[in-house]
């Protein structure tokens, strides 16, 4: 039982937050029973953008980049259905410079997980090398100021 409004009601589930995490339990909960509470005046976690003058900000850096075109139909179907509001979707036109010696050598579209592909075969190459030597388990890490000099 919760009140709300001054009334008292009873819900199967209380979902705390309102993310993506809680739309997806809300969509797939096979009863119609629960209730999705949220701090912020709009449901989608850290899944929103606001505007600054002419400019859009995520308020994560990257979050939903979908390669299939049936999977972002489909979460965008969600996310229009769940929304409270108006759910606007933005294109973005991004990119990640890659640099040598100072200067650009070639660019790859945000995210650049995402569109690692579109290097060269000798930059990706370099790239995946980079990422295997950066594993943590050949360091000795002694303070958390070491870790934060390595990893940023």
């Amino acid at each position: 039982m919760i009140k709300l409004n001054n009334k008292t009601t009873h819900v199967d589930k209380l979902i705390l937050g309102g993310g993506v995490s809680a739309i997806s339990f809300a969509h797939f909960y096979d009863k119609d029973d629960y209730l999705i509470i949220e701090k912020t005046d709009k449901l989608g976690g850290l899944c929103k953008s606001f505007k600054v003058g002419e400019s859009i900000f995520d308020y994560s850096g990257h979050f939903l980049h979908f390669n299939n075109v049936h999977m972002r139909n489909y979460i965008s179907a969600l996310l229009k259905k769940y929304a409270v509001g108006e759910f606007l979707e933005y294109s973005r036109n991004a990119n990640i410079c890659l640099t040598k010696n100072g200067k650009i050598h070639t660019s790859v579209d945000y995210p650049f997980q995402v569109n690692i592909h579109q290097l060269e075969k000798n930059d990706f190459i370099e790239c995946l090398i980079g990422l295997y030597n950066t594993t943590d388990s050949h360091l000795e890490l002694k303070t958390f100021a070491d870790k934060i000099f390595h990893k940023f």
